[in-house]
């Protein structure tokens, strides 16, 4: 009860400003839908994946949907996820001995999180990071987030707001308000 009245409270703040309905065009050009709340920009694209980030703090979040269903593990994810920073996140990674592993609730669907702390070995920088995994309709969804707010403690706020994002994500075809 404590963490979705949490997280309503998270939604009323993060869609406070509005939607963004050009942005939800934006990734809507990828066959999915998520509710954006203005502010968010495009940090990067691809057929299959668009990444927005916000900034002051910064928060991003990044959206791949791939062919096929994998199995998904623990390990799978972390591989995926650093093989994915590589191509969008200019070579970031994850800290192995920080990710913690766990099944929630995501929308109407059970995911894999995968959370912990992110590098960039050669720019010196690095923070908090959730990656929801997920397979469905023969795909494998991936939705990264993370944050860098060196001059914040509470790291967990800001990602669970972007929890809250990610909770919106549907295929197209799926219907649904918008």
């Amino acid at each position: 009860m404590f963490l979705s009245n949490t997280l309503e409270l998270l939604r009323r703040i993060v869609y406070y400003p509005g939607r963004d309905p050009k942005m939800e065009k934006r990734v809507e050009e990828r066959g999915i839908h998520l509710d954006i709340p203005r502010g968010y920009a495009v940090f990067a694209e691809g057929d299959r994946a668009i990444g927005l980030a916000k900034h002051e703090p910064t928060r991003f979040f990044l959206v791949v949907h791939l062919p096929g269903a994998r199995h998904l593990d623990s390990a799978t994810v972390a591989t995926l996820r650093d093989s994915l920073a590589g191509v969008y996140y200019e070579g970031e990674r994850i800290l192995p001995a920080t990710v913690v592993t766990e099944t929630l609730h995501l929308g109407e669907r059970n995911v894999l999180v995968l959370t912990g702390a992110w590098e960039h070995p050669q720019d010196l920088r690095g923070g908090a990071f959730r990656m929801y995994a997920w397979t469905e309709r023969g795909e494998t969804v991936l939705l990264d987030t993370g944050v860098f707010a060196p001059d914040r403690q509470r790291k967990m706020p800001l990602l669970l707001r972007l929890q809250v994002i990610a909770g919106t994500f549907r295929f197209l075809d799926e219907g649904g308000p918008k």
